[in-house]
């Protein structure tokens, strides 16, 4: 039998103007568990999982790791699907007292090496098979000794949890930059907490919801407006196992779904493309809301599936170091179409130019954000702590003394927040960052290669593909088909090119640095 349980967090909750945001992620678990211990909280491809059977599961997790002789602020790493189990080892990791590294499952055996090298990781949960054979080759060669468990099927004793601050580091997400090295962003419990809470009530998420979880778990927003938001909530929740939009149709129809978690506008594509002609044949009547985010949308697609489908959807914006929400449509006003809304009313978004000045309505800039200065819930926002152990990167996000996005955007009259580009490079997949430094690197390593350049351009289903374009040495036999295999053999299945271009020459500055914004226009068709 386990110990009497001990509350996870000191201080159980942040005051604000009139309300409280519940701190304790771990016993709020606990708390749902004694009051319906028989309700289901999670359905997933595997079944149906209780609350106490949920809490049981993430006690034994914790008692593993207890076993193995993880302390408070080790670092535990998950390299798993989507399934109730990945959401138990959440738990089971925050009951311990340790910090959750979320490992992107679609990850090759380099990638990983670096992520659990540079967080110093200790343990691995990992699911059986393919991806625990990933870990282990990721684990080749690595001087120190790091253990891994299979998820769910190694377990010990029921453990109580430990006690740690709302201030303590609860995650660890990797993201990158211009320079391609994963940065990991790190978040405290009170961080995730607050987002958690003000996006339930931005979404109005209650206990008699039916959740769907469609994108992959292991991205910390989709964890967080997903699962955990549930459960925070109380609520009924299905986890899809991969991404299917017809699966969706189906669980939309027969869980009587109310409320979607993250979406990318890949999946109103789809359906539009699939059913468009058919619109009478799906019912998502039951969805009172669903957020969408990830990468930019058409327009057109957004109005045809709105109209077919009867069915609006909630623009949002957001950065894994934000976590998650920064700005969703309003929901006390109209939308301007093409933008991404407006702050949640913590947050306070500023537009600033390169020396941290702010810039005037309608004029494009870096977008910036910070807690909120006035209203009920002044000062409570905090984005990430700092980027793992990376003090250079970490002041440069924080220059000025707001979060820097890296993105380019302004802000209307009326507030509402437009995304014009980003100062960052980065592709967006289908809701999945690609880091062009990555595959220009992998491209460098083959001589014939003499500069490359690796640009995202539109695509109507994915939002944007990357393609790269290359000078190659005179008198090179590189071909076509080797030129992709430098990367796609290499890289996860998102990273993969999808074309590649031979150039003679690139636009350059002055200083003969490539214009990436020029040859993104100049090869447009």
């Amino acid at each position: 039998m386990p110990s009497t349980p001990t509350t996870s967090v000191s201080e159980s909750s942040v005051l604000t103007a009139g309300s409280s945001i519940d701190v304790d992620f771990v016993g709020r678990l606990e708390r749902l568990s004694g009051e319906r211990p028989d309700d289901v909280v999670f359905a997933d491809d595997e079944g149906d999982t209780t609350f106490a059977q949920l809490d049981r599961l993430a006690s034994r997790v914790a008692g593993l790791l207890f076993d193995m002789g993880v302390e408070p602020g080790d670092r535990v790493a998950i390299m798993a699907g989507s399934h109730t189990r990945y959401v138990g080892g959440v738990y089971g990791i925050w009951k311990a007292g340790a910090i959750l590294v979320l490992l992107n499952a679609q990850l090759g055996p380099a990638e990983l090496r670096y992520q659990l090298e540079q967080s110093g990781t200790t343990v691995v949960l990992s699911d059986a098979g393919e991806m625990e054979t990933t870990v282990r080759r990721a684990l080749e060669g690595v001087p120190r000794s790091v253990p891994i468990r299979t998820l769910g099927v190694h377990l010990g004793r029921e453990r109580a949890a430990i006690a740690v601050a709302p201030d303590a580091d609860a995650s660890i997400s990797y993201t990158s930059g211009t320079t391609g090295v994963p940065k990991g962003a790190v978040h405290t419990h009170r961080s995730l907490a607050v987002q958690v809470h003000m996006a339930r009530l931005r979404y109005s998420i209650s206990s008699t919801d039916r959740v769907l979880s469609l994108l992959p778990v292991y991205l910390l927003p989709d964890l967080l407006l997903g699962p955990v938001v549930a459960l925070e909530a109380g609520a009924w929740c299905r986890i899809m196992a991969k991404y299917d939009p017809v699966a969706f149709v189906e669980h939309v129809r027969r869980d009587q779904i109310t409320a979607v978690g993250p979406t990318v506008p890949v999946l109103y594509g789809d359906i539009l493309e699939r059913y468009g002609e058919a619109a009478e044949s799906v019912d998502l009547s039951s969805i009172r809301i669903a957020g969408c985010g990830g990468s930019p949308i058409a327009p057109e697609t957004r109005r045809a599936f709105e109209e077919r489908f009867g069915f609006r959807f909630v623009h949002a914006y957001g950065t894994t170091e934000a976590p998650a929400l920064v700005t969703t449509d309003p929901f006390d006003q109209d939308r301007e179409f093409l933008s991404v809304g407006k702050p949640l009313p913590h947050i306070e978004v500023t537009i600033e130019d390169d020396t941290g000045a702010m810039v005037p309505a309608n004029e494009i800039g870096e977008i910036c954000f910070g807690a909120a200065r006035t209203g009920a819930y002044a000062g409570i926002y905090e984005p990430m702590r700092c980027y793992w152990n990376m003090p250079n990167e970490s002041a440069e996000a924080f220059r000025g003394g707001r979060l820097r996005s890296g993105d380019l955007g302004y802000l209307d009259d009326g507030g509402f927040l437009f995304i014009s580009d980003r100062l960052k490079d980065m592709i967006i997949r289908g809701g999945m960052n690609v880091y062009p430094k990555e595959l220009e690197n992998l491209l460098y390593q083959d001589p014939r290669v003499l500069e490359c350049a690796v640009i995202g351009l539109p695509h109507d289903r994915y939002g944007e593909v990357p393609i790269a374009v290359i000078r190659v040495a005179s008198a090179s036999d590189l071909r076509y088909a080797d030129a992709i295999a430098l990367v796609n053999d290499h890289t996860a299945r998102f990273k993969h090119l999808a074309e590649v271009r031979f150039v003679d020459d690139f636009p350059r500055n002055a200083l003969g640095k490539i214009l990436k914004r020029e040859l993104r226009a100049a090869h447009q068709t």
